[in-house]
């Protein structure tokens, strides 16, 4: 297991190495005279790229977990549409500050989670659970259009939503990537007291409650933590989708099915992802730049119209 550590450490630093010289128009060297450029524009561009797709993969890991099913993740039940409906709205009443966009981005994480939460409760399906969230983010994603109309007057907040709702990171600034830090941190270190529970989980709902699990606080900690994780990256980098779905079906091929190296493993791989598509955006065309979320979307409904055809358990209980 250390040696996947390692391997998947060193990809994540070369990538970030060559992420930091490679931009538009080719290999820029610091010494050269394009110092600035390197460490107050692509600085700031690389760290909040590993930063968000370690958060979001993060937070596909602890939603599997919790629900016991493969395809749960913040954009399949809905958590990102909710928390990008809440930046929206926010943008929309002329609250732009970063703590407002922030705190709107993961109330609204929370309370779309929440509601699948509940309706995960009443013992639906896995064809039910997917089908509810493709609903919600159509719902939500519906009055996120009615919001960005309603905007078409204002050149200057129309542009801002319609480049945040594709997923951004051109304009990202160091103290936007010093906030993702903290949250990841803070999410690092509140996790770890749920990887043996959602273990215990992961046999058996009634064997978790036996070995004293409480279900109602675990779900109350991953519904917070996957909030804060999807709600800090959405607020600064816009809509990203199936980072956390494709991420931990990739990582359990290496680190196995253990939460804790689960957990870090995905981390590992979710910042590497999303530093290799931001890179490919910025560097594919000469002179233009292609949406992040965009290229997220393409690979992450590929993939997911692959786990969809190779499960085994379509329409089968696993929440």
């Amino acid at each position: 297991m250390a040696g996947q550590y390692t391997i998947w450490t060193l990809l994540l630093l070369i990538s970030s190495f060559i992420a930091l010289l490679l931009g538009n128009s080719g290999f820029s060297l610091p010494w050269i005279g394009d110092g600035e450029a390197l460490f107050y524009l692509r600085l700031p561009r690389v760290l909040t790229a590993i930063f968000a797709g370690a958060l979001m993969s993060q937070a596909g890991v602890l939603s599997q977990g919790l629900m016991r099913n493969p395809l749960a993740a913040p954009t399949t039940l809905g958590v990102t549409s909710g928390s990008g409906l809440a930046v929206a709205a926010a943008i929309f009443f002329g609250a732009e500050a970063y703590g407002v966009i922030s705190a709107a981005s993961v109330c609204g994480a929370l309370l779309s989670l929440g509601l699948m939460l509940l309706c995960v409760r009443r013992g639906l399906g896995l064809a039910q659970v997917l089908l509810l969230g493709v609903a919600l983010s159509a719902v939500l994603g519906a009055f996120s259009g009615l919001l960005s109309k309603g905007m078409l007057h204002d050149v200057s907040r129309t542009s801002r939503l319609f480049y945040w709702g594709m997923g951004d990171l051109a304009s990202v600034s160091m103290g936007a990537c010093l906030f993702l830090l903290v949250c990841l941190l803070l999410h690092l270190v509140l996790a770890g007291a749920l990887f043996r529970r959602l273990d215990l989980l992961g046999v058996g709902m009634r064997y978790a409650q036996s070995h004293g699990v409480s279900l109602g606080i675990l779900q109350t900690h991953v519904l917070l933590l996957v909030a804060l994780s999807v709600g800090s990256v959405v607020a600064i980098a816009g809509s990203i989708s199936f980072v956390g779905l494709m991420v931990p079906h990739i990582a359990r091929v290496f680190f196995g099915n253990l939460s804790k190296h689960l957990f870090w493993g995905s981390s590992l791989i979710g910042g590497l992802l999303l530093l290799l598509v931001d890179l490919a955006c910025r560097t594919a065309l000469p002179g233009e730049e292609l949406p992040l979320g965009v290229l997220t979307a393409i690979l992450g409904g590929a993939f997911f119209f692959v786990i969809l055809l190779r499960s085994k358990s379509w329409g089968s209980s696993h929440v």
